[in-house]
This record gives structure tokens, C-alpha cells and sequence, in this order.
């Protein structure tokens, strides 16, 4: 059943961004508090894509997912699940709060607010506001998938062995595939949801906040994206991690002297090599450009490789997707009703 609220004086298309009704900043912070609320609820299954793209062993099915979780929290605890949630909520915020502001800009110079439908003004919308977001947000991704993967807890620190062995460059080698992934992502998302609501809500101008179907809607829009783009994470993925695979071993690791908890004592706990670097060591590259890593992929694992964790990315977009659009409709209705107050 439609969950319906009155309110006949908001305009609940968020097509159609009206300055002069809801200040600019407005949509920023609600996209703001959409973004830390999608990726601190969904960010455990996040960390079980990250384990099951990285790890060769894993299945690509629903026993997969199920078998990564049980691995993840038997060998490293239930709040390893969590490892890295840090790095994401310290980029989300200002990431959601450039891309909505840049998204509601673009629709407006598009026409994507302009009467009748335009999902691909829509989409060109997104996709531009994609640029901005991952430029921000792509270096805490990297931190994020290497938290993920190893036990480190502390964020700086983790930046500090990431760029002192690989460089500052690693923390952006995959911004390109970020936006090859992204791009088209957002582009699918953002018009598959306008057409979901479209379909859902023949009228949109009937006075009606449809709570239940913005939250529907985002949840479609995000299954769809996700299956489409999901070999390009697996891309993206190995880019961020390297030399670094899935732990799945309830080994202890000690704490490197003078590097502190959480820093690279925890990195050499995963490593892929039998012998653990040295604090200090240069990591070998193996994955260097999108091509390279594709054709890798390709070569050693086959088409299959790139479905890894298709499962689990769909479970973690599916209701991410969900409550980041449906989180910013409520909040924009919200800030809308306390403007007229």
C-alpha cells in the first residue's frame, strides 16, 4: 500500500528545482545526509564485494556471499564489517554535497526541469555531477577497500603507508575507471529512477508526498545500475587494492614499533607474498591502467572474473540506492516545510 502524506503546497518532483522555494545550500545538505545514510547502513556488504572481488577463491553466487560474510566475521570479528567506514564518512559528506550541487545546476542549465519527460537530460545531469563527486570521494575509496581488506583501524595512518610505499598516485590510479564505472552508472541510476517514479506516479503534481515510492523507485534504479556497470568495479577494484587479497585467517597481527595500531603491521597480515614487506618497502604494481587490468583479468580468470561479487553489489545498491533517494526526498520535503514555517 502507497504510503501518501498531504502536502499540497510542495511541489514533490524533484525534476524541478525552484531556488526562490528551497535555498541551493538546502539541497546540499540533504544530499549530504543522504549520502552518510546510505553508506553507513549498506557499508557491511560493501565490505563483502570488496573481499569477494579481490579474492580468487570466492564463488560468484548467492553461497558466495553468504560463505565471504562467515569467513569475514569468523576469522576477524562481526565489527570487522565496519573496517573502513571511517574513510568513506569523511568523504561522503563533501563528495554528496558537490555532486547534488552540481547535479541541480546542470538540470537547470539542461532543461531538465522543464515541463513534461527528460530522462536524458536527467542522465547527462548525473553524469556530470559524477566528475566532482569522485574526484573527492575516489582517494577515500582506496583508503576505505585497503582498511577493508587488512586490520587497520586508523585511517591517517593507513593514508601514510599508502602513499609512502606506492605514492601519492595511488591514491587516485583508479579515477579513470572510477569515472568509466561512475558515469554510466549515474546516468543509468538517475533515469531509471525519474522513470520508475514516472511509471509509479502517473500524476506528480496530485499534492501527494509518495514516501514509499521515491524509496521503491531509488531501489530499482539501483539494482539496474549495479548489474550493468559491476564488471567495471571488479576493474576498479583491483586498481585500489593491488598487491592485496582477501584475509580470511583469524591470525593476530602485531604491531609494528614506532608506526602505531591499525598502520602497516596490519597491512603485512594480508599481503599476498609469502615474505611481509618491510614498513618501508615499494609494493610491486601489477594492475597499472584500465587495458592492463581488464586484459589481466581476462587472461587469468576469464569472464567469470568479471561477475565477481555481482551478487553482493547488487545487494549493497539495491537498498543503498534506496535510501540515498529516498532519504533526500524526505529531507528536501522537510527543509521545503520548515522554510514555509
Amino acid at each position: 500500500m502507497t504510503s501518501i502524506v498531504d502536502t499540497s503546497t510542495f511541489n514533490d518532483d524533484w525534476e524541478e528545482w525552484e531556488p526562490e522555494r528551497m535555498p541551493f545550500w538546502k539541497h546540499m545538505i540533504a544530499g549530504s545526509c543522504a549520502g552518510l545514510m546510505e553508506h553507513s547502513f549498506m557499508f557491511p556488504m560493501d565490505t563483502i564485494k570488496t573481499h569477494m572481488q579481490t579474492y580468487k577463491g570466492a564463488i560468484t553466487s548467492e553461497k558466495g556471499v553468504i560463505a565471504t560474510f562467515r569467513k569475514v566475521v569468523q576469522g576477524e570479528g562481526f565489527v570487522s564489517l565496519w573496517r573502513g567506514v571511517t574513510a568513506v564518512a569523511s568523504g561522503c559528506i563533501p563528495a554528496h554535497a558537490g555532486y547534488f550541487a552540481i547535479y541541480e545546476t546542470s538540470k537547470e542549465e539542461l532543461g531538465a526541469n522543464k515541463q513534461g519527460y527528460h530522462p536524458f537530460a536527467a542522465a547527462a545531469s548525473g553524469a556530470l555531477a559524477t566528475v566532482a563527486h569522485d574526484g573527492i570521494l575516489t582517494p577515500m575509496d582506496v583508503v576505505k577497500q585497503r582498511m577493508q581488506l587488512t586490520r587497520s583501524h586508523n585511517l591517517w595512518n593507513t593514508v601514510s603507508y599508502i602513499t609512502r610505499t606506492e605514492g601519492y598516485r595511488a591514491l587516485f590510479r583508479s579515477y579513470p575507471i572510477t569515472l568509466l564505472m561512475n558515469i554510466p552508472n549515474a546516468s543509468v541510476l538517475v533515469s531509471a529512477n525519474e522513470s520508475l517514479k514516472r511509471y509509479l506516479i502517473p500524476n506528480s503534481h496530485d499534492g501527494q508526498f509518495h514516501f514509499f515510492i521515491y524509496f521503491l523507485s531509488g531501489a530499482g534504479a539501483g539494482a539496474i545500475a549495479a548489474a550493468v556497470t559491476n564488471p567495471l568495479d571488479v576493474v576498479k577494484t583491483r586498481l585500489q587494492t593491488q598487491n592485496l587479497h582477501s584475509c580470511h585467517c583469524p591470525v593476530k597481527s602485531p604491531t609494528i614499533k614506532g608506526v602505531g595500531l591499525g598502520a602497516p603491521a596490519q597491512m603485512v597480515a594480508v599481503h599476498t607474498t609469502s615474505t611481509p614487506p618491510t614498513p618501508t618497502a615499494k609494493h610491486v604494481v601489477k594492475y597499472r591502467g584500465i587495458w592492463s587490468t581488464t586484459r589481466t583479468i581476462w587472461l587469468e580468470e576469464g569472464l567469470k572474473g568479471f561477475s565477481r561479487g555481482l551478487v553482493a553489489r547488487m545487494l549493497y545498491h539495491t537498498p543503498s540506492a534506496s535510501i540515498c533517494w529516498g532519504t533526500y526526498e524526505v529531507m528536501k520535503h522537510l527543509l521545503a516545510v520548515s522554510d514555509r514555517k
